[in-house]
């Protein structure tokens, strides 16, 4: 019986130290974990985004030709390993004879997969962002947060890369864009929507446009509801009519630096991320 006893208790002793060595053999690999709070967004990692955008009110085009040199552009970045790429404003409008979706035919010209983030009616017009990926997404959701603005939420695989040991690191996350342009749409977001994403502190990777007068809102609206949460605002985008912003878990998402050049009469913005 002793012998049992003993047998036993060194398999549960086995058991635990090989846990923990493969904890800490993982921990690297596995990056951020929901403990790991006092660990901040190392530099050693980058994952490209690239947002297309004009940063005002206006369309990204309105017409194919317009749309090319953003179907050039993704066409080598989908080459050099993109994962994921948005095309601000890029409405879809329709009438009973005709209707002009121009990037989707980036997307097909790029080879990409797409999915259309809705944000609001305005007359024969669908206003919204396209998101262009390489793969398949998990899963999609619209969030309603007022009748003029949604939020767009895709389940993906982030590409990104370890300089450290030089290695490409590939892991799911939630991805939402928005765009805010009233300040009722920010109280409804952070009173009750945004509440609710919180709670998934990995995957609350947020990157959208909020109008310049309302950046400290959005700001002030986030930390009231949790201080751990912060709304950076992308390098070279403060003095347009919309910033380009990141929300994330400070601990967990940081921009590194964003690179800006021009497409035609379309700025195309590098935003480096780091966790």
């Amino acid at each position: 019986m002793k012998n049992n006893k003993l047998t036993k208790h060194i398999y549960i002793l086995l058991s635990v130290l090989l846990s923990v060595s493969f904890c800490i053999s993982c921990s690297d690999d596995n990056d951020k974990k929901e403990t790991n709070v006092n660990l901040i967004p190392n530099p050693k990692f980058d994952a490209k985004i690239y947002f297309a955008s004009k940063l005002n009110d206006a369309p990204i085009a309105t017409n194919a030709s317009e749309y090319m040199p953003l179907g050039n552009f993704f066409k080598q970045a989908n080459r050099d390993k993109l994962w994921l790429g948005i095309i601000d404003r890029a409405d879809v409008t329709y009438s009973v004879a005709d209707m002009f979706n121009g990037s989707v035919g980036t997307a097909s010209q790029a080879d990409l997969f797409s999915t259309f983030a809705f944000n609001r009616f305005n007359g024969n017009t669908h206003e919204g962002s396209m998101l262009l990926f390489p793969g398949y997404i998990k899963n999609q959701q619209s969030i309603k947060i007022t009748d003029d603005c949604y939020i767009r939420a895709i389940d993906l695989a982030l590409k990104g890369y370890n300089s450290e040991i030089e290695r490409d690191v590939n892991f799911d996350v939630v991805f939402r864009t928005v765009r805010f342009s009233t300040n009722d749409q920010i109280k409804v977001f952070s009173e009750s929507v945004f509440k609710e994403m919180k709670a998934g502190r990995l995957n609350m990777l947020m990157i959208g446009t909020v109008k310049k007068d309302l950046v400290e809102a959005l700001k002030t609206g986030v930390a009231s509801v949790d201080d751990d949460f912060k709304v950076a605002i992308a390098e070279g985008t403060e003095s347009s009519d919309y910033n380009l912003f990141l929300l994330a878990y400070e601990y967990i998402w940081a921009l590194k630096g964003t690179t800006k050049q021009t497409l035609g009469n379309i700025d195309m913005y590098e935003l480096s991320l780091m966790w």
